[in-house]
């Protein structure tokens, strides 16, 4: 009995623990529930309390702009629909320091949002705005964008003083104002595009902003492949305006050229040991013969001259140059003899013209380069072709440069600088001819074709013939010397001109020409044709872009000259001509007035009225005689 009863109690601790422990458990998890589940979310829909934490906190400090301050939480305000008691009984929330202090010493009961703002900005008073027009019409003038400084920045400081200036500018009047205060390089891409807002000069502004930072940054990954200074060597040669020299190759520069282009011969530095010794004994017989000539020269070293490959690669295969015979016979100077000992050999012209003898001639060959028609001269005394910057730009398909700075010395010894590489496709008529030039941005003309150009295609140059020759299979093409002494420049009238029927006039012309003594004017066809007005062939000359020029009216009606109408062209006199302008002293009256004159009485009159009423009154005017009666 004892011991079921024992039984039994401990049945039951053990049943009233299993549930106490399952009891706790259950709490326990609901408890970590709650937990996990954290405080219900509450959601800021209140619009006054959204207002106040978007407005920043004013301390008061000199930095901070209380006019500005105002304007932005008056903004928020309005968006957010905030009534002035709203906006009066939380303000203080968002002063701090010294406006704190303000705030919490003037004890005033604001009504109105506008009082508050009065007062709050008569304690912390904003920086003045000018009203002077004409300081901020400077300001807007003066106001470049800096180097450094982004289209973004320039854009919206400039915008700035435009609204102070006139909130009502007009779009056009804005991007004036933005397009002159640009920088230079983007100010020249910009004008030709004709922008007429302020949002289109941003959108292309920007565009070209940002092709110059990747060109900057392909420019600084091409830094390594800049040479150091060349060593020259110079050429000498009888036919020659601007000798260009040859610098020494440096790896990338030499195998990018061959990879293109040409191959040196494998007994380069064999040929070119003989032509440095051939060259020294030319040297050496010109200072022993020409000391009081050549004195300067020597205690200088000898010069070796540049080597001009004698192969060519073509179809990916070295072939023979059996056609570049450069008949040019000025390069080869052993026919002509020294003008101090007379022997053969010896004398030189080089790159500099000698008045006294043998003067070199530059040699200009109007050619299409990327399709568009340029001028070129063709210079057997310059090693490489060089091409002048804004040539480049003109052209149609503007090639891409390798930006690589090299150095050269010409024949006055002054040094050209150029920037880089560019391939150029140049036709000949229809034939078309490659080189590899170098960019130049001080040249003395638009293009120069060099002796690499002139091997590498197999240009043959007869003086003779005056011009240059290629041969292309079985067909042999032409170009002739262009004479650069006849090149001609468009005269147009300085200001618009009425000239009456049969009226002869002299009128100030203007010609790109600065200063001429004399200059050849030739009239337009078209203009005499079209205009019947009449003006001589005749000898002017220029001052300061302006001449004077006889036009005389044919026609029956005035006639109207716009200032953009082409009345000839004037070009330099050849060397073989004399011509010497006249040049009037005065102007002289070429209108005789009318006659105004009775034909039987001989009695003058002031006015046609008067003259016609003397004719009724006397009887002497008939209807059917009435050029008869007057004059």
């Amino acid at each position: 009995m004892y011991v079921a009863s024992a039984f039994e109690s401990h049945l039951l601790a053990c049943t009233l623990a299993h549930h106490y422990n399952l009891r706790r458990r259950e709490l326990s998890t609901e408890q970590e529930d709650n937990q996990q589940q954290g405080p219900p979310t509450t959601i800021m829909t209140d619009p006054v309390a959204r207002a106040f934490e978007s407005i920043k906190t004013f301390h008061g400090t000199a930095q901070d702009n209380s006019r500005d301050w105002c304007d932005r939480a008056e903004i928020i305000f309005n968006a957010l629909n905030i009534n002035d008691g709203d906006r009066l009984a939380r303000i203080a929330i968002k002063f701090e320091d010294t406006a704190f202090d303000w705030y919490r010493n003037n004890p005033v009961l604001y009504t109105t949002w506008l009082a508050f703002r009065e007062a709050f900005q008569r304690a912390f008073p904003p920086p003045e705005r000018t009203q002077n027009r004409h300081l901020l019409s400077e300001q807007i003038n003066q106001r470049k964008q800096g180097p450094d400084e982004s289209v973004h920045d320039y854009y919206y400081s400039l915008d700035k003083l435009c609204r102070d200036y006139d909130p009502k500018m007009s779009p056009i009047d804005k991007t004036i104002k933005l397009v002159c205060g640009l920088r230079d390089e983007l100010k020249e891409k910009i004008l030709p595009l004709n922008v007429q807002t302020p949002e289109e000069f941003m959108t292309q502004a920007k565009n070209f902003e940002s092709s110059e930072k990747v060109m900057a940054q392909h420019r600084k990954q091409n830094v390594s492949l800049e040479l150091p200074d060349p060593t020259y060597y110079f050429e000498s040669n009888g036919y020659s305006t601007v000798a260009a020299t040859q610098p020494h190759p440096q790896p990338y520069y030499q195998q990018y050229r061959k990879n293109n282009y040409q191959q040196h011969q494998p007994n380069y530095h064999q040929q070119h040991r003989q032509n440095f010794q051939q060259n020294y004994q030319q040297k050496k017989h010109q200072q022993i013969n020409h000391q009081n000539y050549y004195g300067s020269y020597v205690q200088q070293p000898p010069q070796a001259t540049s080597y001009i490959p004698q192969f060519q690669q073509n179809n990916g295969q070295m072939i023979r140059n059996s056609k570049s015979r450069n008949i040019n016979n000025y390069q080869n100077n052993d026919y002509r003899n020294c003008f101090k000992c007379g022997q053969k050999g010896t004398v030189d012209d080089g790159a500099v013209p000698n008045n006294k003898k043998n003067p070199s001639t530059p040699l200009i060959v109007s050619l299409h380069v990327n399709h568009i028609l340029i001028n070129a001269m063709v210079d057997t005394g310059s090693a490489n072709s060089i091409i002048h910057i804004k040539t480049l730009r003109k052209l149609i398909h503007q090639p891409h440069i390798v930006y690589q700075k090299n150095i050269h010395r010409t024949a006055n010894n002054s040094e050209l600088n150029t920037i880089g590489l560019v391939k150029l496709k140049i036709h000949i008529k229809n034939i078309p001819t490659f080189v590899l030039a170098e960019v130049a941005v001080d040249l003395c003309t638009g293009l120069i074709l060099g002796n690499d150009w002139i091997t590498q295609n197999c240009i043959d140059i007869i003086t003779s013939e005056k011009c240059i020759r290629k041969h292309y299979g079985k067909y042999t093409i032409i170009a002739p010397f262009s004479n650069y002494d006849q090149e001609k420049y468009f005269v147009l009238p300085i200001h618009p001109v009425h000239i009456l029927p049969e009226q002869e006039m002299i009128i100030p012309v203007r010609a790109k020409i600065k200063n001429a003594d004399t200059v050849v004017f030739t009239p337009a066809e078209d203009f005499i044709k079209k205009k019947r007005i009449l003006t001589p062939h005749t000898s002017l000359k220029i001052e300061n872009g302006i001449t004077w020029i006889t036009v005389m009216n044919a026609n029956k009606i005035p006639q109207y000259l716009n200032r953009k109408m082409i009345l000839g062209t004037v070009s330099f006199p050849t060397p073989s001509s004399i011509s010497l302008p006249l040049l009037p002293t005065k102007q002289v009256e070429t209108v005789k007035p009318l006659e105004l004159k009775c034909r039987i009485c001989y009695e003058e009159f002031l006015s046609k009225k008067e003259l016609f009423n003397h004719l009724y009154e006397a009887g002497h005017y008939s209807s059917i005689d009435i050029n008869g009666s007057t004059q």
